[in-house]
């Protein structure tokens, strides 16, 4: 059964795609990627309010077709359903979490460990230092998107259409 949906990150843009789309399309790629971003970093700032996450996907339209994907905290709860994660330590300064900085933006970069598969990930993000929170959006974006890379296409597609159907709904006495 073929998904009725294209995942952001798995959009595949060869030649053939690219070749088929004009100028204005091709630019709205950026777009789509600047749309997923913002709505991520809203996220993460609603949580630092203590507010619940009201989407756990975003469906943005390209050229007639719907792109969806998981959002910052669709990420963090297939994480947490697939479980024996950790963060490991930069070789370079110890830390969970490396950080470089500039006068006009931080990068954070991370590694996270899957315990159950043996497999490693990295994460990066950059953003820009006049943004509010910016030390913090940038953490939680690297994080997202080193765990992002720990999960199968196969579960995110599951996810995404279980979230789709269900939203972000966790039934009561079902927390843990």
């Amino acid at each position: 059964m073929r998904n009725s949906f294209t995942h952001l990150f798995s959009l595949n843009l060869d030649q053939e795609v690219l070749g088929g789309m004009t100028q204005l399309e091709k630019q709205q790629i950026p777009e789509i990627i600047f749309q997923t971003e913002k709505r991520d970093e809203e996220q993460i700032l609603a949580e630092m309010q203590n507010q619940i996450a009201k989407e756990w996907v975003y469906t943005i339209d390209v050229r007639g077709s719907k792109v969806t994907s998981l959002s910052y905290a669709g990420v963090k709860e297939a994480v947490r359903r697939r479980g024996n994660f950790r963060f490991v330590p930069c070789t370079h300064c110890g830390k969970t979490v490396h950080i470089d900085e500039d006068e006009k933006e931080y990068r954070a970069q991370l590694t996270v460990h899957d315990e159950n598969r043996n497999v490693m990930f990295l994460g990066a993000a950059a953003v820009p230092r006049n943004f509010p929170f910016a030390w913090v959006l940038a953490v939680n974006k690297a994080e997202r998107n080193a765990m992002r890379k720990m999960l199968p296409e196969k579960q995110i597609a599951l996810l995404v259409e279980q979230f789709l159907r269900k939203g972000p709904v966790v039934p009561s006495g079902k927390l843990g």
